[in-house]
């Protein structure tokens, strides 16, 4: 898990942590697996897209305490007790959402996307990374895609305006 945090960080991703009651990692891995595969079926469905960007890491609910001392954050926040809880954090782990159940799709759908504005947010993007965060966000909440046409028009008012040289002007080229 540890090595897991360290990666998203060094490629400053955002985590999806997976806490469970399954029996295994491996079987709640599988059922987030299923769920995305089924929702990157679906035209225009979003959570897929959003799942991309992420680090997910799937561990037992009652290692969360556990994995908390051992991160150095305080324990996640749940909404309620239901299983799994899917907890959106920044790449140094520390948490911007949560929800709780398999069946609450526009939930995780938004929260995954709220994880990688704030992260845009945090860390500078491309003007290409922004209009295809703008893209993915713009169908799930109007208020995270008003967040990137911000982030979008504060990268345009920076960079220096680009205007044609006079007739009788210099410019000079880089050979």
């Amino acid at each position: 898990m540890a090595e897991a945090v360290a990666d998203a960080t060094a490629r400053k991703l955002p985590i999806l942590f997976v806490l469970h009651k399954e029996n295994s990692n491996s079987v709640a891995v599988g059922q987030w697996t299923g769920m995305v595969a089924q929702h990157a079926r679906t035209k225009g469905d979003p959570l897929a897209k959003l799942a991309e960007s992420y680090v997910v890491i799937a561990l037992p609910l009652n290692a969360l305490p556990a994995a908390s001392q051992r991160l150095g954050i305080r324990p996640f926040a749940a909404p309620d007790n239901s299983s799994p809880l899917f907890v959106v954090t920044r790449p140094n782990a520390r948490q911007l959402s949560a929800v709780t159940t398999w069946n609450k799709t526009d939930e995780l759908t938004r929260a995954l996307a709220l994880g990688l504005v704030q992260e845009a947010k945090e860390r500078p993007r491309s003007g290409d990374q922004l209009s295809q965060l703008l893209k993915l966000v713009t169908p799930v909440d109007s208020g995270l895609a008003g967040d990137v046409r911000k982030l979008l028009a504060a990268m345009k008012w920076k960079e220096p305006a680009k205007r044609p040289a006079a007739t009788d002007e210099k410019v000079a080229s880089l050979q």
